[in-house]
């Protein structure tokens, strides 16, 4: 008689495990059982307006971020989130406030720092929002995304100078990082210097080779660029096509092709790629990017190959 009772009982075991990793499916079902069962439980309310900052959902995180304040005021993680979520629904000044008050629960945290740096930027506080970038990279010297983010900063700034060195100092830290890869090349080209740009943009592919934009960006350059030695249609025609496989509807991976195939001598298929692109996507680019692409295509529209 025990064996068949020891069925029924792995039977019944097998059931519970089943329906206890349907909660524990993934970290917002558990926070979302937790709050089922205890619905004041204020950290839960904090973890899951975390969780639902990363998923994309705004709006519920902020409502999960207030009611954990409301139980635990006070709570950094619930400000953090709270000021996550404004930033992503555009209200700047609610950010503001939240990230001050996580950071006077814990002073000098440089992922903060960096947060409220970039609300301060879009506020135009552009002088607080350097103090702040340079407190992060005080703060936590050794990390990659601290000195990152006062780069792009400095390069937003029009400090070309300045940011190609600590983009440099970034990459230092961490030689494997595409982005800094690209804003360092973006930040050459900017400088005037298409070899030094086309030579980290070919490093950044060594690191990251299914990058889309890594390699739009040095198609791009290798097409068009003023300097005779330094063009190359054919390699940036293939990267251009690389970039396109990866990311068929990126704009810069598409006027990228589009250069290439000017530049190899085929101006027209360069005019009717573009002229699809904009007809599919023209609601969704910006003014300042459709003005340019449609400036390319009346280039193309004449045979012309594009140089810069």
């Amino acid at each position: 008689m025990a064996l068949p009772a020891a069925g029924v009982l792995i039977a019944t075991l097998a059931l519970l495990a089943n329906r206890q990793t349907e909660i524990w499916a993934d970290d917002v079902t558990l926070w979302r059982h937790v709050l089922a069962h205890a619905p004041r439980t204020g950290t839960a309310h904090a973890n899951l307006a975390s969780l639902l900052n990363d998923r994309g959902d705004p709006v519920e995180a902020r409502d999960h971020a207030l009611a954990a304040l409301g139980i635990l005021p006070g709570n950094r993680l619930a400000h953090l989130a709270l000021a996550d979520a404004s930033v992503a629904l555009s209200d700047l000044f609610a950010a503001e406030q939240h990230y001050l008050e996580a950071l006077t629960i814990r002073p000098g945290d440089a992922s903060t720092l960096i947060k409220l740096a970039a609300v301060k930027t879009q506020l135009r506080q552009s002088e607080e929002a350097e103090r702040l970038y340079r407190q992060a990279v005080h703060e936590a010297p050794e990390t990659p995304a601290a000195w990152f983010s006062l780069a792009s900063f400095l390069a937003g700034r029009g400090r070309q100078e300045e940011a190609r060195e600590t983009f440099e100092r970034t990459l230092r830290l961490d030689p494997a990082f595409p982005q800094a890869r690209f804003r360092l090349g973006v930040v050459l080209l900017h400088l005037d210097d298409p070899a030094a740009a086309i030579a980290a943009f070919e490093e950044g592919l060594k690191h990251a080779p299914g990058d889309a934009d890594l390699a739009a960006k040095l198609a791009w350059v290798l097409a068009t660029t003023k300097r005779e030695s330094l063009r190359n249609g054919r390699r940036a025609l293939e990267l251009a096509q690389t970039a396109v496989q990866v990311d068929s509807t990126g704009v810069l991976a598409n006027e990228a092709l589009a250069a290439a195939l000017a530049e190899t001598g085929n101006p027209r298929r360069a005019a009717e790629r573009l002229r699809l692109f904009l007809t599919d996507h023209a609601a969704s680019l910006g003014n300042a990017a459709a003005a340019r692409l449609a400036d390319q295509l009346a280039r193309y529209e004449r045979g012309e190959s594009i140089r810069e």
